[in-house]
């Protein structure tokens, strides 16, 4: 149990910090922080703003939904980084066709998708595989 508790953590920091940096990378992009070449690429700036945004909140959705001790988290937070792994596969494909003009959301999404990705693997791979049935040994082991 203590393991999984800490790997737990490990995933609630690291889900964390990915919810953070797309959370920056959005208002970067909606504060006009990120180079613009030409009129025509800003309503994309925006798309890519609101992106961003949605991802960081599924991602800290995911990290607070592992802080809590139920056994539908892991499922949970397996779920928001489906979302947001869904959401930067859109916004990808939508700025690849604008490579010119949308270089730097482009690339920091796909950076952001590849890490999230291995935030999904390492959740998938030490996910709970009986939550009720580890629920009720801690029971019984509190009994005793």
């Amino acid at each position: 149990m203590l393991s999984r508790f800490s790997s737990s953590r490990t995933f609630i920091m690291t889900s964390t910090l990915l919810g953070v940096v797309a959370l920056c990378g959005g208002l970067a992009h909606s504060l006009g922080l990120v180079p613009v070449e030409s009129v025509d690429a800003e309503p994309r700036m925006y798309l890519a703003s609101v992106i961003e945004l949605l991802c960081g909140i599924l991602l800290l959705t995911a990290a607070f939904s592992l802080r809590s001790i139920r056994p539908s988290a892991w499922r949970n937070a397996l779920g928001a980084h489906a979302g947001a792994l869904l959401l930067l596969a859109v916004g990808i494909l939508l700025f690849s066709t604008a490579v010119r003009y949308a270089v730097l959301s482009t690339g920091f999404q796909v950076m952001l998708f590849l890490l999230i990705a291995l935030n999904s693997a390492g959740l998938w791979r030490l996910r709970p595989r009986n939550p009720l049935r580890r629920a009720q040994h801690e029971m019984a082991a509190r009994l005793y």
